[in-house]
């Protein structure tokens, strides 16, 4: 149950993280003090989730809108190197295991 749930708490949050940026980006409806608190927080964790949120496309298909070709080349860039470091830390863990 816990890959499961922690599955979805990480898909949520990869999702939500863009919004959660822009919003705080664009002043938070003019409260600095949050943004002054969760700017920081939200920077450092950019980095460690990916913006799932980039690799949404269906505006594409559903209304015929053209998608920006340097923001798809990034969250494609961006996905694929998430999948190298995940499947990176993947083979040091199994690498440092005994399975006899």
């Amino acid at each position: 149950m816990l890959p499961l749930a922690l599955g979805a708490i990480f898909a949520i949050a990869g999702k939500a993280l863009g919004s959660v940026v822009d919003y705080l980006a664009r002043g938070a409806d003019g409260q600095e003090d949050m943004v002054a608190v969760y700017g920081p927080l939200m920077e450092m964790i950019r980095y460690l989730i990916p913006d799932l949120s980039r690799l949404d496309w269906r505006v594409w298909p559903m209304y015929g809108l053209q998608p920006d070709g340097e923001a798809m080349i990034l969250a494609a860039v961006m996905g694929v190197a998430y999948m190298v470091v995940m499947v990176g830390l993947a083979l040091h863990a199994f690498s440092r295991r005994e399975f006899l």
